[in-house]
């Protein structure tokens, strides 16, 4: 923010003030606040944050700018304690210098040409206005001040209305925010939608400021599952609109935003107030529960409090309670996509308070009986408990973990989201899985036809975690060569996969990385995220580079090996060489376009120049290190690294890792086509390897045992391969 301020103003970084003012009274002649709005708006805005940077706290509050503290970009701040629930305080705007002295030759001399330049013109920065800057400043002379200029005192008023404008627009977004934190659902949903659709759009020129009051206010109050989630889908679409137009600022506080709410859904999700009072059902309950709510509620024709009757009546009658009634229900319809849009009726459930999804409830709309089938998530956690200590008794392994999402497709296009299961869990796994594999098949919205991308087994897909019984450290499966298949695990993997109707995926980790891993996923079963696999002609990638595996076992039931193409078994890549402390693997199984020669690519990555489009200070220059594609070598396929930290002087903590593509790309992103340039770079935000949810795919760079892990994408020709560049702090 501060450099790019001082390029606006067409000088160097400076705690001069008086070198700041006089910029900016030079390039304030170029641009009238009604004839160029936005030019001028980034102008004051750069001059504020210049005088910010110039001046320390103490001087804000006693200078010829007034009582009030200037904030980022020029807006009048309140006291810190503020928060979000008081609105932010006010200032006036100070007195704006100008200097008589200025002449029109010199206003040229900052856009290159004549005062009516383009905003590209005024901006370009550039040798000769710092020049000019930085020679009047030199030779000390006074800066002198014509308060009464009619001209400076046009722009007094302008600088004045701008701030108010601004103040005025933080303190909607401050009162927008109180009353959507304050909405329960299912308005709340509806409304959250709606602020960023017309309140908040991603090509309004907000600055950072305006992310950081949602940040602070979806922190400081309890949002629902679903509000968490819309929030976190359209800022991840925000970060990377952001990242690509190079607005490092906005950048950062959306993934802020994004990190928030990603770790607050698995928080939900596993519903630790959840209820579970119910008692054992005495046997004529339990017979009028087979014969009402296992087989489906009946009704004609149904609203969305029909529903919430019917879902009570379930629930009441599944578990042997009298907790549930519908008035501590709400249903609301969901509007599906795709093939069942118009054959499936299908309803969420939630409890009002918490705004967590219980229930759904699905009917096929031709059936003349008009019957429903209902699935709740209240068992999720002790189900998915059971089929691991079953897996492991299975295996042979008591310290396997297992990770297991259910769902057999998304609720909006009529399926069924993970954890929510319609058969009641009694203590015996497989007479569950027995009954439920039943249910499922009947119930409405099972898949007829599919995608092979978007298909999964009937009930659902799961990675099950095992430490290698040798390999200890990731150096020590950097140097493995031999990937020796378990045939027992391997049948008996399988075996699991066709009696349960599921996609069991083996993952064999390395002994510390296993340990890391599945410690940090303790009581977090449900924020491991599974990847839903592309098969057949479109390849494989398992969750973790094959770079950090020591085996993956693939296993599928029979009928979705041959909807599939592909056999159950032990799929890996080799590890390479690709230089000097730096290893490399494919990150998929399609592209084998070297399978003759696994080493071809060793010593293919090399050091480099750091991208001059970075623009990196002096002090960067020296700490920051790039790597590169070497000259002819082509990927075919896209690459993890691992790349050594100590030799390559890279600290522990706190580097920043760039990505520079080299021959710029386009983009389709929320109805906007994007071009970006060659030189263009995209930040990796840098996680640790042992999160629960860290992913490389996810745009992540990894850290863990001395190397730093990160996904290198392929390019057609090798002088236009990426640049990784890691800036050390």
């Amino acid at each position: 923010m501060v450099r790019r301020a001082f390029d606006i103003l067409g000088i160097e970084a400076t705690k001069d003030t008086r070198a700041i003012k006089k910029a900016y009274a030079l390039m304030a002649k170029q641009y009238h606040p009604e004839e160029h709005p936005a030019e001028w708006e980034k102008l004051y805005g750069a001059y504020q944050t210049a005088l910010e940077y110039a001046q320390t706290a103490e001087e804000l509050l006693e200078n010829e700018y007034g009582s009030g503290r200037v904030g980022k970009g020029g807006a009048a701040m309140g006291a810190a304690g503020d928060g979000f629930a008081g609105g932010g305080g006010s200032g006036t705007a100070g007195e704006t210098y100008f200097d008589e002295n200025v002449t029109e030759a010199e206003g040229d001399a900052f856009s290159g040409g004549d005062a009516t330049g383009s905003a590209d013109d005024a901006f370009s920065g550039g040798d000769a206005p710092r020049a000019a800057a930085e020679t009047e400043t030199s030779a000390g002379e006074p800066f002198s001040v014509s308060s009464n200029a009619a001209y400076g005192t046009f722009f007094q008023e302008a600088q004045e209305q701008w701030l108010r404008k601004k103040h005025l627009r933080e303190q909607f977004m401050r009162q927008k925010l109180r009353e959507l934190v304050s909405l329960r659902w299912p308005k709340a949903v509806k409304a959250w939608q709606q602020f960023f659709d017309t309140d908040l759009t991603m090509d309004e020129d907000e600055d950072e400021e305006i992310l950081l009051i949602l940040l602070e206010a979806i922190r400081e109050n309890a949002l629902s599952e679903k509000v968490f989630y819309l929030i976190m889908t359209n800022m991840n679409s925000r970060l990377r609109f952001y990242a690509e137009m190079g607005d490092s600022d906005r950048a950062l506080a959306a993934m802020e935003i994004v990190k928030y709410c990603s770790g607050q859904i698995p928080l939900l999700h596993r519903k630790a107030e959840r209820r579970r009072k119910w008692i054992g059902i005495p046997a004529a309950l339990a017979a009028a529960f087979f014969l009402l709510a296992m087989t489906g509620l009946h009704q004609e024709s149904v609203t969305e409090g029909g529903v919430s009757v019917l879902a009570a009546e379930y629930l009441n009658e599944k578990y042997g309670v009298s907790d549930y009634t519908a008035a501590e229900l709400e249903a609301e319809k969901i509007q599906l996509i795709g093939s069942n849009e118009d054959r499936i009726d299908s309803f969420e459930v939630r409890e009002p308070e918490s705004g967590n999804i219980i229930a759904y409830a699905m009917r096929d709309i031709e059936e003349a009986e008009g019957t429903f089938a209902c699935f709740d998530n209240l068992q999720e956690s002790e189900i998915k408990d059971a089929f691991e200590k079953r897996l492991n008794a299975l295996t042979g392994h008591e310290e396997g973990r297992l990770f297991w999402d259910s769902s057999f497709s998304d609720s909006l296009s009529g399926g069924l989201e993970n954890g929510f299961f319609h058969t009641k869990y009694e203590g015996d796994f497989d007479a569950f899985i027995r009954q439920e594999t039943k249910e499922r098949s009947n119930a409405p919205g099972v898949m007829t036809s599919f995608l092979i991308s978007d298909y999964c087994s009937l009930n659902g897909l799961c990675d099950y975690y095992l430490p290698d019984p040798e390999v200890e450290t990731m150096r020590e499966r950097f140097a493995l060569t031999d990937y020796t298949e378990d045939p027992d695990l391997q049948a008996s993997l399988r075996q699991g996969a066709a009696d349960y109707l599921l996609q069991i995926r083996g993952v064999i980790l390395p002994k510390k990385f296993f340990q890391e891993k599945t410690e940090r996923a303790e009581g977090k079963r449900s924020g491991i995220y599974v990847l839903r696999d592309v098969h057949g002609t479109l390849g494989m990638e398992p969750l973790m580079s094959f770079l950090m595996l020591t085996g993956w076992y693939v296993n599928l039931p029979p009928e979705d090996e041959k909807i599939l193409n592909i056999s159950s078994g032990m799929y890996m890549q080799p590890v390479i060489s690709m230089g000097e402390g730096i290893y490399g693997a494919e990150s998929t199984l399609r592209g084998q376009a070297f399978e003759t020669d696994p080493a071809w690519g060793t010593g293919s990555m090399v050091k480099t120049e750091n991208p001059d489009s970075l623009d990196l200070t002096e002090e960067e220059k020296e700490k920051a290190v790039s790597f590169r594609l070497g000259d002819g070598y082509v990927l075919k396929n896209d690459y993890c690294l691992a790349i050594d930290k100590e030799l390559y002087g890279i600290a522990d903590a706190d580097y920043r890792v760039m990505v520079t593509k080299q021959n710029g790309f386009s983009m389709d992103l929320a109805g906007q086509h994007l071009e970006a340039e060659d030189g263009t770079a995209l930040e990796r935000y840098v996680s640790s390897y042992a999160e629960p949810d860290a992913a490389l795919r996810m745009g992540y760079a990894l850290d863990g045992e001395g190397y730093l892990f990160i996904e290198y994408r392929a390019a057609d020709m090798a002088e236009e391969a990426d640049i990784i560049t890691v800036i050390n702090p």
